[in-house]
C-alpha cells in the first residue's frame, strides 16, 4: 500500500485574506518529513490598482 502526504496552503488565504505563517508551517512539515506546497498564484484582486 502506498501512502502520500503533504502540507498544502495558500500564502494568502482566499477569501479571508489571512496571511499564513510559512516559517511555522514549514517547520511542522519538516519535522513530519513531508513536503510543504504553497499556492501563491491568486492574490486578492482588491489589492490591484486601476
Amino acid at each position: 500500500m502506498t501512502t502520500h502526504a503533504a502540507v498544502f496552503c495558500e500564502s494568502l488565504a482566499n477569501p479571508s485574506g489571512a496571511i499564513m505563517d510559512l516559517d511555522a508551517i514549514g517547520e511542522i512539515a519538516k519535522q513530519a518529513g513531508i513536503p510543504l506546497i504553497v499556492d501563491n498564484t491568486s492574490p486578492r484582486h482588491t489589492w490591484q490598482t486601476y
